[in-house]
């Protein structure tokens, strides 16, 4: 007498989002690599503000005096590792910076997100004998949405002078606080 057993396996796909990650599960802040002369002496943190949920800061605090023209640059390589089916969104981003610039003097302010090899939306401010902590100097909602092909998440951001006044001015990157979200 034979006996048959038939086995039935059954397989649950759940979309990735109904687990709850965390971001600093595929990003980690002291794997970014920051550049440019204006944070040289930055600090990165990541901090989890929910499920699924992060601010990344980078404390930068830097300001040139500047008598004709200027520039200070912040650059960060974010490097990300996301599961197959998951996305990580840039919620917003806030650029503050540290400017004094006389009645003569004229400042832009940049910042951009992007993955390696696009562009991105490029957030710029005009300022004019200001003086302070332009707080926030920038802010950007929903730039960009990286999915599990992207490996580099990469932000750029500038402060430019042209002095036209016998003070000298300052421009500086002080923070940058970037929104994330897993979805």
């Amino acid at each position: 007498m034979k006996t048959v057993i038939k086995v039935t396996i059954f397989t649950m796909l759940v979309p990735i989002s109904s687990f709850a990650l965390n971001v600093s599960s595929v990003l980690d802040a002291r794997q970014i690599a920051v550049g440019g002369n204006g944070c040289a002496q930055a600090r990165t943190s990541l901090q989890d503000t929910g499920p699924n949920k992060a601010v990344l800061l980078v404390e930068a605090n830097s300001a040139q005096p500047v008598t004709t023209i200027g520039r200070v640059a912040c650059s960060l390589a974010v490097p990300v590792d996301l599961p197959q089916g998951a996305r990580l969104v840039v919620k917003s981003l806030g650029l503050y910076s540290n400017v004094q610039l006389p009645k003569k003097a004229q400042g832009v302010l940049s910042a951009e997100v992007f993955t390696s090899g696009s562009v991105g939306q490029k957030l710029t401010k005009n300022v004019r004998g200001t003086t302070g902590l332009v707080a926030p100097s920038l802010i950007g909602r929903n730039l960009l949405t990286l999915s599990s092909q992207d490996t580099m998440m990469r932000v750029n951001t500038s402060a430019t002078v042209r002095n036209q006044d016998v003070k000298i001015a300052r421009a500086g990157i002080r923070a940058l606080i970037i929104e994330l979200e897993i979805k």
